[in-house]
């Protein structure tokens, strides 16, 4: 049930991202005032929701799907006046995730250690 929910949540969540980020800038302005923070957080809540529905998966395929995701959302910027291509904001990208997979592994050490006290 648990999967359901994160498959849902994930590809939900992938695809409100897939508007904003394809919306002409003038449409939108940043949610977070900083578009860098924006990418941050968008790609700290899809790592967060694609370890929750596919759990199996390496770490090496996290970060090829995630970074995927990231590259095709900045070549479909780079096509879409007055929107451009950033590597900033694929770095930005891989901050997110990064920053949620050291969590992560911080939360699950902590987590097995609480176990043995």
């Amino acid at each position: 049930m648990q999967l359901t929910y994160f498959k849902t949540l994930f590809f939900l969540f992938l695809i409100i991202t897939l508007f904003f980020a394809l919306l002409p800038v003038s449409f939108h302005g940043s949610l977070f005032s900083n578009d860098k923070l924006d990418h941050l957080i968008a790609f700290f809540i899809l790592s967060w929701l694609l370890k929750g529905a596919f759990a199996s998966l390496t770490l090496a395929e996290y970060l090829m799907l995630l970074l995927s995701i990231g590259g095709i959302i900045e070549i479909a910027q780079y096509f879409n006046p007055p929107r451009s291509f950033s590597l900033m904001d694929l770095s930005a990208d891989l901050v997110g995730i990064f920053l949620f997979f050291v969590l992560y592994h911080l939360y699950q050490k902590r987590r097995h250690f609480d176990l043995y006290l």
